[in-house]
C-alpha cells in the first residue's frame, strides 16, 4: 500500500534530481561557452600578432618573430604552432613545434586570419 509520506518522499526526490541536474547542466555549458570563447580570442590574438609581425615588400614576405615571441613556438614539445603560406600555397615559415606535419590550408579574411586548435 502506498502512503502519502512514500509517494511525498518519492516525488520530491525526483524533482530534487531534475533541478540538481539541470542546474548543473546549464553550470556546464555556460562554463563552456565562456572557456572556449576565451580560448578563441587568445588564439586569434596570436594569429593577428603573427600576421602583424609579418610584412610583405615587392614580392618577398619577410617575418621578424622576437625572442620572447618564439618561445612559445620554438621548441618540437611545444603545443603551440603556426605555418605561414604565400597566395601560391608555398610556405614562408612554419613553427618548428609542427615537426614533420603540415597544417590543412584554410583562408580567412586578410583582416581575421584563419586558426584553429588542432593540427
Amino acid at each position: 500500500m502506498s502512503t502519502i509520506r512514500r509517494r511525498l518522499t518519492w516525488r520530491l526526490l525526483l524533482g530534487w534530481i531534475l533541478l540538481l541536474g539541470t542546474g548543473e547542466g546549464t553550470a556546464y555549458f555556460l562554463a563552456r561557452t565562456a572557456l572556449t570563447r576565451q580560448f578563441d580570442e587568445a588564439l586569434r590574438a596570436k594569429a593577428m600578432a603573427l600576421a602583424a609581425l609579418s610584412e610583405q615588400d615587392g614580392g618577398r614576405i619577410e617575418m621578424e618573430l622576437p625572442p620572447q615571441f618564439m618561445g612559445e613556438f620554438d621548441t618540437p614539445e611545444s603545443t603551440a604552432f603556426f605555418q605561414l603560406w604565400r597566395a601560391d600555397g608555398s610556405v614562408v615559415r612554419r613553427s618548428k613545434s609542427l615537426r614533420n606535419a603540415r597544417l590543412p590550408r584554410r583562408y580567412g579574411s586578410l583582416l581575421v586570419p584563419e586558426c584553429w586548435n588542432q593540427p
